[in-house]
C-alpha cells in the first residue's frame, strides 16, 4: 500500500489515532503502536485544511456541514454538481422508508421507530430532532447503541457516516 492515502476532512482521525496510540503503546502483537500511527499520519489527507488554504468561500463556516452542500452554488470548476445534500429523516415515515429500501422487515421497522419515539421522549425531544442528522445527535445514537444493544441506533450512527463519506469524496 505504498500509495495509500486517507482522506478525511478536520483534525480529528489524526487526534483520535493519536490519543489511541498513546493509551496503547503496544499492540497485542508486541508491536509499537506510536510507530505506526506515525506511519499511517503520512497518509492522511485533510481535506479541511487544504480547503482554508486554497479558498476564501461565501458560507457561514468551513465545517463540512456547510462547505459541503455549499459547493453546489459555486461556479465550475469547484461548484456545480459538485456540492452534498445531506440526508436527514424529516419524520419517522422518512426514516421507515429509507429502512425499507434498505431491507428492513415491516416488525423490525415498526419495532425500531417505537424505540426511537420511547427515547426521544424519555430525552424531551420530538422525533424529528432526535432524527435530525447533527454531528451531536450522530454521538447520541451511537451512545444509545451502546446502552441498548438496539439495531436501529447503529441503523442510523452507520447511515451518519456513510453520508460524510459521500460528502468528503464529493470535496476529494
Amino acid at each position: 500500500y505504498t500509495d495509500l492515502v486517507i482522506i478525511h476532512y478536520a483534525n480529528y482521525e489524526a487526534t483520535r489515532l493519536n490519543m489511541l496510540a498513546k493509551r496503547y503503546p503496544v499492540s497485542a502483537d508486541g508491536k509499537d503502536n506510536r510507530h505506526r500511527v506515525e506511519l499511517l499520519g503520512r497518509r492522511l489527507l485533510d481535506l479541511y485544511g487544504l480547503i482554508r488554504r486554497a479558498m476564501y468561500l461565501p458560507f457561514w463556516s468551513y465545517s463540512i456541514k456547510d462547505v459541503a452542500p455549499g459547493l453546489a452554488s459555486l461556479p465550475t470548476p469547484g461548484g456545480q454538481g459538485r456540492g452534498h445534500e445531506w440526508l436527514n429523516f424529516a419524520d419517522q415515515d422518512a426514516l421507515q422508508t429509507r429502512m425499507r429500501s434498505d431491507g428492513w422487515r415491516e416488525s423490525d421497522i415498526q419495532q425500531a421507530t417505537a424505540h426511537v419515539e420511547a427515547v426521544a421522549g424519555e430525552l424531551g425531544f420530538d422525533v424529528p430532532t432526535i432524527l435530525d442528522a447533527a454531528a451531536t445527535r450522530g454521538v447520541l445514537w451511537y451512545e444509545q447503541y451502546c446502552l441498548t444493544d438496539k439495531p436501529i441506533w447503529k441503523y442510523l450512527t452507520n447511515v451518519y457516516n456513510a453520508d460524510d463519506l459521500v460528502a468528503t469524496q464529493r470535496l476529494y
